[in-house]
């Protein structure tokens, strides 16, 4: 297990923490190096980082466009520690050899025995950093500048660290709340320092469409392949917000009420995902909480002069309503000047109507962007907490499987994985039959976000109505007749351990007017997501229904573990401004004296993703005193700022080309007696990695050979030592022959 290899390490922090005196920078060493797969330390000799470190790749011939950004990028993050002095450091490529002291060493090898996105440090006089993927480069150079967060020199050591789970996402909700773009831009840099890889930007909700994919000058050939991205329709019109029916008062006055996303802030914020790795997830959420959308399609209408007149096109055919009323939405309710929880929730998803293809119509065009832009393979069509009690309902909960079906067919084929939460698809009140198995087939290949577990950690009660997680992964086959849904992937959602919620209770509940990332607040499940409580008892594979929480008991199984989950949900938009929520905040509802703090809580939540069992060995006291020093990303200056970052790097060969590959031939002595060897000392450039010797084109046999890589007169070279002998007397022309095509001629005379 992980925690044997930490075992070390943890002996090494507890006697830090204990006051040992020790260098600053070993210090950081150990305490960081705790939280890795395994940390070896070495007293004997020091790394330092000096204004000539340079950063390094290890390859043979100009590195391609993948690693040259990752490099770039790490580059220009080094530039913000204080030995650069805002200077971009100098960044090379070359053989192993030519790498100097105080080198940051990029190694990209992808026959590594290492774990996708995992990384190798060996640090002595150089830092290498080994890695088969890009991301593994940025996630171990994170680790060193965290380790030199306040210094420039640290004491020797080996390190090595892999994720446990593959995709570590965090969902932000900007569809209720808007957020500028350059909070989301530095979002991104801020989980990529975290170690998460997927943004799920949720940009759709009951409150609010806040982006535009519809900009005309926005649209191009993105990739250079000769297709333009190019919508069929123009669905600008939707964008915008309103304050739902329930959000209680003062937080009605929303500051940023109709603010959305310009269709170039969302392809700045994909460039910004690609380069620093992150991937996104566009998510979409249908066939509810889609409150404000079927407002606004309403309201639309009605704006026309006719209104009919108004059209859309989806699969080659033209929609128009004809009536207001029930427009799009599930029921027969007549459209009002404001929209009514619940009757404005939920679409009507019956095959053949207005809204089924109105929506699809929005699918294709959110997918075809963000496939072109960000180059997206997960589409999340959330399609959960579905209201189907009203008696005005148009449709039954058989024309569900019939719509998501669809709707996953469709974005497979532009080459999305969909997944969906678990609640409606798992919902053992309308999705069981009298086998006690599923009653709807659903495609095998949606993905499952599981959010809503069928224990109630707060009552400490069961919930029949919610299918365990086994429902999803277990097959027929397995322990438990009542399962066959099986061979699911999971994601682990579950709300009262991976939710942060900007939202306060009602004052006819048990806890008036309290903020709900209280821990005292049990009006909802997730009051429980704080940062102690989600490091000493969550991990990925936990969905099952348990009551408590021991490892093992139930969980998912590995292979079935496509990945964890943080929330960021904002129903109440106007709770905190956008700083706020960065910076974390005091309970503001004059309930407590808490101070909720979002990446707190994510860092416990991030850390769980690479080391599960990480709280075994490293107490959450004293992960907290780690953490607290990791900060904000390097180049950070504000959330909502522009992130200050020195300029790309030019990107040159270690060695420069222009260099003589065969610098010098001398003779040990000018004249050589017969009988004894002839030495040769040669300098070539590092490049050159074999030598022979030719006299009237034939090989000279060689009685000895032997080279070493010297820094001469500044310059990196190999100096080679050649010994053979000569049988005759008299002057001699011989050639030396580098890599088999260079060469240079020279003279012995035997005496």
């Amino acid at each position: 297990m992980k925690k044997i290899k930490r075992i070390i390490s943890f002996f090494l922090v507890i006697a830090l923490l204990s006051g040992l005196s020790i260098m600053p920078s070993a210090r950081t060493a150990d305490r960081v190096g705790s939280l890795l797969d395994s940390y070896t330390p070495d007293t004997a000799g020091v790394f330092t980082l000096t204004s000539s470190s340079r950063i390094y790749i290890i390859s043979d011939t100009a590195p391609d466009d993948g690693i040259l950004k990752t490099a770039s990028l790490i580059a220009r993050q080094a530039g913000t520690h204080f030995v650069f002095d805002g200077e971009t450091p100098e960044t090379v490529y070359g053989t192993a050899e030519t790498a100097e002291k105080g080198d940051i060493i990029l190694h990209l090898d992808e026959n590594s025995s290492l774990a996708d996105e995992g990384y190798m440090l060996d640090v002595s006089d150089k830092a290498v950093i080994t890695a088969k993927d890009e991301r593994g480069l940025i996630y171990g150079f994170g680790t060193l500048m965290k380790i030199l967060s306040d210094s420039s020199s640290v004491a020797r050591f080996s390190a090595q660290d892999e994720p446990d789970t593959k995709q570590r996402v965090v969902m932000l909700d900007c569809g209720r709340k808007y957020f500028t773009a350059e909070w989301i831009m530095n979002f991104i840099r801020q989980i990529s320092w975290m170690g998460y890889n997927t943004l799920e930007l949720h940009f759709s909700e009951d409150g609010g469409f806040r982006a535009d994919f519809w900009e005309k000058n926005c649209y191009g050939d993105a990739h250079g392949d000769g297709i333009p991205y190019s919508p069929v329709n123009d669905f600008s019109w939707l964008c915008g917000s309103h304050v739902q029916s329930w959000v209680k008062d003062p937080y009605r006055n929303d500051p940023d009420k109709d603010k959305y996303l310009t269709t170039q802030e969302l392809i700045s914020i994909c460039n910004v995902a690609k380069e620093y790795q992150i991937d996104i997830i566009p998510s979409f959420d249908s066939p509810s909480h889609m409150d404000y959308i079927t407002w606004k399609f309403e309201q639309h209408y009605k704006a026309g002069a006719p209104y009919y007149k108004y059209a859309f096109i989806y699969d080659g055919k033209e929609y128009a309503a004809k009536s207001t009323k029930g427009c799009i939405n599930y029921t027969d309710t007549t459209g009002a000047a404001s929209p009514t929880w619940p009757y404005y929730t939920t679409i009507d998803i019956t095959d053949g109507s207005m809204a089924k293809a109105f929506v699809f119509a929005l699918y294709e065009d959110i997918a075809d962007f963000f496939k072109e832009f960000a180059g997206s393979t997960d589409f999340s069509i959330g399609a959960d907490e579905v209201n189907l009690s009203n008696s005005k309902v148009k449709w039954k909960y058989s024309a569900f499987p019939g719509y998501i079906n669809d709707l996953n067919r469709m974005l497979n084929e532009k080459g999305y994985t969909c997944r969906m939460f678990n609640d409606f698809i798992g919902s053992s009140t309308y999705n069981k039959g009298s086998n006690g198995k599923a009653a709807y087939k659903f495609d095998d290949n949606i993905e499952i976000m599981y959010w809503t577990s069928d224990f109630n950690a707060t009552s400490g009660k069961y919930k029949t109505s919610v299918w365990k997680a086994e429902f999803f992964w277990e097959t027929e086959t397995g322990t438990s007749n009542d399962y066959g849904d099986g061979g699911r992937t999971l994601y682990n959602c579950i709300g009262s351990n991976c939710y942060y919620v900007l939202r306060v209770a009602a004052s006819n509940t048990s806890y008036p007017n309290m903020d709900a990332r209280n821990p005292d607040n049990k009006n909802w499940s997730f009051y429980a997501s704080t940062e102690q409580f989600i490091y000493e008892n969550w991990y990925p594979a936990d969905m099952a229904a348990k009551g408590v929480y021991i490892q093992n008991a139930k969980d998912v199984p590995g292979e079935s573990v496509g990945g964890g989950y943080f929330l960021l949900w904002n129903d109440y938009a106007a709770l905190n401004t956008e700083a706020e929520i960065w910076n974390g905040v005091k309970d503001n509802t004059g309930t407590s004296n808490y101070f909720y703090s979002l990446f707190d809580r994510m860092w416990s939540n991030s850390i769980k993703m690479w080391n599960t069992d990480i709280n075994e060995t490293v107490s959450y006291s004293d992960f907290a005193l780690i953490r607290s020093d990791f900060g904000y990303f390097p180049g950070f200056t504000s959330c909502s700022k522009e992130a200050q970052l020195p300029d790309a790097p030019e990107i040159s060969p270690a060695v420069p080309e222009d260099i003589p590959e065969i610098l010098s031939v001398e003779l040990i002595s000018d004249i050589t007696p017969l009988g004894k060897l002839t030495g040769i000392v040669a300098t070539t450039s590092v490049s050159v990695n074999s030598l022979t010797v030719t006299k009237n084109g034939q090989d000279i046999t060689l009685s000895e050979i032997c080279s070493s890589v010297q820094v001469l007169q500044d310059r990196t070279v190999r100096v080679w030592y050649l010994n053979f002998e000569e049988t005759e007397k008299g002057n001699h022309i011989y050639i030396l022959h580098g890599n088999e095509s260079l060469t240079a001629p020279f003279t012995v005379t035997i005496a």
